[in-house]
């Protein structure tokens, strides 16, 4: 619980002692493994943050957020195919797990692969509207909109009765300021869900029209 303060408080030294403490009377919990591993991170230590993760997985094979942040140190070496590895391993122990999909998206654009990268960022959305993933959908369409709005479109055509496809077309189409096609999707999301939020858009999109 000290270990808890002292991180919330930014001493992650101090953490990083207490939590070895509380590993040394509980070496079973786990979470304390994870909290430490974090500290590591915190201070960009980050071989120490990778040695206390694979403690982690010798413990806790099926532990799915120690590999995504062994994907994250990979990530920091920018060898984005040992992160893809370390990803898809926590995707395959929880296949719900938002942030994983996300980040696994992250590498395969940075690797040129802008139609996986799509397909895992928008799965990261599907599952929980996963905020960072949507934000990095709006970058990527300004470089690859067809490829994002293919991955998008494809999902709205399998499910017809999901209003959140059309209107996340329409926030991209309101992005590249095609103003005129935004308020397309976004009257199709309207007649699916009639929620006011989505008539507040529509009558945004429309003063920019004018």
């Amino acid at each position: 619980a000290r270990g808890d303060v002292y991180y919330g408080l930014g001493e992650f030294d101090k953490a990083i002692k207490d939590y070895t403490l509380a590993i040394d009377c509980d070496p079973e919990e786990i979470e304390n493994y994870i909290r430490k591993a974090v500290c590591y991170k915190n201070l960009n230590k980050y071989d120490q943050f990778e040695t206390e993760c694979k403690k982690i997985i010798t413990l806790d094979p099926e532990n799915h957020i120690a590999y995504t942040y062994l994907g994250d140190v990979a990530v920091i070496s920018a060898d984005y195919d040992k992160a893809i590895e370390y990803y898809s391993e926590a995707i395959k122990i929880d296949s719900a797990y938002s942030p994983a999909y996300a980040y696994r998206g992250s590498c395969y654009f940075a690797l040129g692969n802008e139609k996986q990268a799509a397909s895992d960022i928008i799965e990261a959305i599907d599952i929980d509207g996963n905020e960072e993933a949507f934000n990095f959908v709006l970058k990527m369409s300004t470089v690859c909109f067809d490829v994002i709005f293919d991955e998008f479109n494809s999902r709205y055509e399998e499910e017809p009765q999901n209003a959140s496809w059309p209107f996340y077309i329409g926030l991209i189409y309101e992005n590249a300021s095609q103003f005129q096609q935004a308020l397309k999707y976004y009257e199709e999301a309207y007649e699916i869900t009639q929620e006011p939020l989505v008539l507040e858009v529509i009558e945004n999109v429309k003063k920019q029209i004018k």
